[in-house]
């Protein structure tokens, strides 16, 4: 009898721990000190791809990071029902949590409720609910070796998608813009990360 009331009692206790863990905010806010220069994300313009402007399916899609010291692999973004899904792979362990919002929001978010790291055949990664792409996504990512909170924002590039992920109404085409069969000139700029190559003139046969 006392046997099994040991047994019971250890029971509750472990889940009365779990409880509590999965109830605790884990680390602190980074200091000003902590923080590393921020790339600007350079939004400008852009307008926002909403799941409602893509055929469902899934897709390899780039991401840009407000830091470099959050490193990225890419992600694969699956698109279903009006919603989409991102599946952010990263280079390392170097964060163990993410969070949608701001890093003070973070710190005192129980455990439970964050985003944790995950791994599957491809790697490490972050399963993130998206609203849109080509705008900011801001989040909080928790360093596992200091345990601080770091602000990031993150940019999932719908230019990254291939064409049919499009719907048909949401593609800018040649019919759509109305031009008539001749030769164009356009300016054309090359980018890449940390690179910008000068414009250049394209010559466009329609």
């Amino acid at each position: 009898m006392k046997r099994i009331v040991c047994v019971i009692l250890c029971a509750a206790l472990l889940i009365c721990a779990q409880t509590f863990a999965e109830d605790a905010p884990i680390g602190s806010v980074a200091t000003q000190d902590e923080m590393t220069d921020v790339i600007d994300m350079n939004l400008d313009g852009a307008a926002p791809v909403t799941a409602d402007m893509l055929n469902d399916g899934e897709y390899f899609a780039l991401v840009d990071s407000s830091s470099a010291m959050f490193k990225t692999v890419g992600c694969a973004l699956t698109v279903q029902d009006g919603s989409m899904t991102a599946r952010l792979y990263m280079k390392s362990r170097a964060y163990s949590y993410i969070y949608a919002g701001t890093a003070q929001e973070a710190a005192s978010t129980p455990a439970g409720r964050l985003i944790p790291l995950s791994e599957d055949e491809n790697g490490l990664y972050f399963e993130l609910p998206l609203s849109a792409l080509d705008s900011a996504y801001t989040c909080a990512a928790l360093s596992h070796r200091k345990q601080a909170w770091y602000p990031r924002t993150l940019v999932f590039r719908s230019d990254s998608l291939p064409l049919d992920a499009f719907k048909a109404e949401y593609l800018t085409t040649p019919a759509a813009l109305a031009l008539a069969d001749g030769v164009y000139e356009c300016a054309a700029v090359l980018e890449g990360k940390g690179k910008r190559a000068s414009c250049r003139r394209q010559i466009l046969r329609l």
